[in-house]
């Protein structure tokens, strides 16, 4: 059980993962509106992109549907900023201010060295009107989305290495491989495979080529995946999602 809480902490980059200097950092705040920050230390560019107070959250934990205004009202602000990557899809670190105090120190070192770029999702073309059953005005995220989430969220060390990621959702719930796709499409892998196993793993592992095993690639989605690692002599990475990846989805 303190394994599956463990890999529960650091699904997403929560508890632990430090950033590495080279690869995006992207962090989470809350006030005065749901605010995305990320910089691509590669280049130097970033984006602050504020999501309206009425654009539709599905929550993790199984803990259904919440206006991006009033989710951090309603639990923990790490539950909060895991359902907003997640309905996003996107990886993040942690949430603007908390978690470790040493990527704290290293976003105010570098924030003042990105050139950023300010983006209200409101304004855009990536969100469509609907009516909630309560009658509500609202919005959720267009079909256009994933594609602009690539271009804005994908890190550039990542993307030019090409790497391939082959999914394997072991669990028993339909549709978990393709939820992850979408975070590891967004950082700037391939993802060449979507498949299930009959076996289900208890946390997710990494598989790759040993000489790989050190790459900050390969890293990366460990520490966003919360995964031990395993050797393989497979071309591509392999992502082998689990009871931990269920639970923190689901909640069961």
């Amino acid at each position: 059980m303190r394994r599956l809480w463990l890999s529960l902490a650091l699904f997403l980059g929560l508890a632990g993962h430090l950033w590495d200097g080279q690869t995006r950092f992207t962090i989470i705040t809350f006030s005065p509106h749901v605010t995305i920050k990320s910089f691509d230390p590669a280049t130097n560019r970033g984006l602050v992109l504020t999501l309206p107070d009425n654009l539709e959250i599905s929550a993790v934990a199984g803990r259904g549907e919440w206006m991006a205004g009033l989710i951090a009202k309603a639990g923990s602000l790490q539950w909060a900023a895991d359902s907003i990557a997640d309905t996003l899809g996107i990886a993040y670190i942690q949430v603007e201010g908390a978690g470790n105090w040493w990527n704290n120190l290293r976003w105010r070192l570098h924030e003042a060295e990105v050139e950023w770029r300010t983006v209200d999702l409101q304004e855009t073309d990536l969100v469509t009107e609907f009516t909630t059953v309560d009658k509500v005005n609202a919005l959720r995220l267009s079909g256009n989305w994933d594609n602009q989430a690539k271009t804005w969220f994908s890190d550039q060390q990542i993307a030019s290495s090409q790497l391939g990621v082959g999914i394997v959702n072991s669990t028993s719930v339909p549709g978990l491989g393709v939820n992850a796709s979408r975070v590891v499409e967004s950082m700037g892998f391939k993802v060449r495979s979507l498949r299930t196993a009959s076996q289900e793993v208890d946390q997710c592992v990494i598989r790759s080529r040993p000489a790989m095993k050190s790459a900050v690639t390969v890293r990366k989605l460990q520490n966003v995946f919360g995964c031990s690692w395993e050797a393989s002599d497979e071309p591509d990475l392999q992502l082998i999602l689990g009871q931990a990846y269920r639970s923190w989805k689901l909640g069961d």
